[in-house]
């Protein structure tokens, strides 16, 4: 989750410069800048890297903006994804965020409370970000009713790719409706040789929002995820629908669903499981449809997506998919009040453009959360499979539990769920032990 053109308006003294933006149908906006000739450099800090999926997008973006504002400079500071969270924590402790910074919704809700990012939410208005991006998107980007962060992105979570082919070879006719049709399968799959699916859970988070946060869903339902992050007292993690998910996740490890070794390896090696033709199935993002395609075309031929089952008795969705933003562009506390407008007009004109989008959609088949024109046929196979199955009608779309959960309940729910999945913990234990975090933050607010 378009900005076309903005007439920036540069007042200094008697001077006045037009600068024109990327693309952007939004209405003029008109701020207060330094002349053009005295340097501005705009610390910029992220981990889309070379060969991430958002990577050509955001230098095109920082390219354009440069090129249309001499005398501006996005400075990048650059960290792959595990040392950036480190790195974020490091600079929150001592109040110094860079200009710009990524944040997820839980990494939002802390830096907000704590003062360490600013509140953007009559900035948002002001540049036309809230016209062009709905309101649900800033759901995991918000703290006490203020944005904090702006969305870029309307990623799916938690699908499955399977290898139809290996399906055939193990006598499976279609996807299975049910967790003990889901365990019968896999059982034929792990008979015939191969994973049945793969899990990568090293650095914790992958059993979480490649799978779980679409699997519990199906049992708790959007509803009962509402209450608890409105903390109303209507919700706990102790009640009986959220203990079940968490017992039938268990049980898909126990009874050999899962690789034996998912907490030691990483989510690029279980994917390199599956490309590979190892295993039948992960649970997967949608930023993993076209790093299929062009890492192992005569895999994704045979790919199929398909969602999580519902279980048998109970279930309060059936279908599920995350449908989430996850992170979003935050402004440091500490950002020179000049360059403010700077900042938010890159965000605004410049990320949040049909540019940027068309870009990140046709090349790499990732979507925004605000309307981009883009050519269908250029999405790949695998995208365009996902896009129908998430698509359906009966598909109920939820949020992301990584990007959602106060931070001390995440880091106990999702060191829990690699517990759960080793057998090390049950499921009533880490049910309990997520409530009293939750009592913990409940009790503060």
């Amino acid at each position: 989750m378009k900005r076309r053109i903005c007439l920036l308006l540069i007042g200094i003294m008697t001077m006045g410069i037009v600068l024109t933006g990327c693309g952007n149908d939004k209405d003029d906006v008109e701020t207060e800048k330094k002349s053009a000739d005295e340097d501005i450099v705009i610390t910029y800090a992220h981990f889309q890297g070379e060969g991430d999926c958002q990577y050509e997008s955001i230098q095109n973006a920082i390219a354009a903006y440069e090129n249309d504002n001499p005398g501006v400079t996005i400075k990048q500071e650059y960290y792959p994804p595990d040392p950036y969270l480190l790195q974020c924590d490091t600079w929150a402790a001592s109040d110094e965020l860079p200009d710009i910074c990524m944040v997820n919704g839980s990494m939002a809700s802390d830096y907000a409370d704590v003062g360490s990012i600013l509140d953007l939410t009559s900035l948002a208005d002001e540049y036309g970000i809230t016209d062009k991006i709905d309101q649900s998107y800033f759901k995991e980007m918000s703290f006490k009713d203020s944005i904090y962060g702006i969305p870029w992105e309307d990623a799916h979570y938690a699908f499955i790719f399977y290898n139809e082919g290996i399906f055939e070879e193990c006598g499976i006719e279609s996807f299975p409706k049910t967790i003990d049709e889901l365990i019968e399968d896999s059982r034929k799959i792990s008979d015939a040789g191969y994973i049945p699916m793969a899990m990568g859970d090293k650095a914790l988070w992958p059993a979480d929002s490649l799978a779980f946060s679409a699997f519990v869903n199906n049992y708790v339902g959007n509803e009962w995820f509402e209450h608890i992050l409105d903390m109303d007292g209507k919700a706990a993690f102790t009640d009986q629908e959220f203990v079940n998910a968490l017992a039938d996740y268990q049980k898909l490890a126990t009874e050999g669903v899962f690789n034996e070794d998912l907490s030691s390896i990483d989510n690029d090696q279980r994917g390199a499981l599956y490309q590979n033709r190892e295993a039948a199935m992960i649970s997967a993002g949608n930023w993993e449809c076209s790093s299929l395609v062009g890492v192992a075309p005569e895999v994704a031929e045979e790919t199929q997506v398909a969602l999580w089952p519902a279980p048998a008795e109970g279930a309060k969705a059936t279908n599920s998919v995350v449908s989430s933003s996850a992170w979003g562009l935050a402004l440091g506390a500490n950002i020179d009040e000049d360059k403010i407008p700077y900042a938010m007009d890159f965000i605004a004109n410049y990320i949040c453009s049909n540019d940027f989008g068309k870009t990140l959609t046709e090349n790499q088949g990732l979507f925004t959360p605000w309307h981009v024109d883009y050519d269908a046929s250029k999405l790949n196979i695998i995208t365009q499979r996902e896009q129908e199955t998430s698509g359906q009608p009966d598909v109920t779309r939820c949020l992301n539990w990584d990007s959602s959960l106060p931070a001390s309940v995440k880091d106990v729910y999702q060191r829990g769920l690699q517990e759960i999945l080793t057998g090390v913990k049950d499921a009533d234990t880490l049910a309990q032990d997520m409530q009293d975090a939750y009592e913990d933050v409940v009790s503060m607010q």
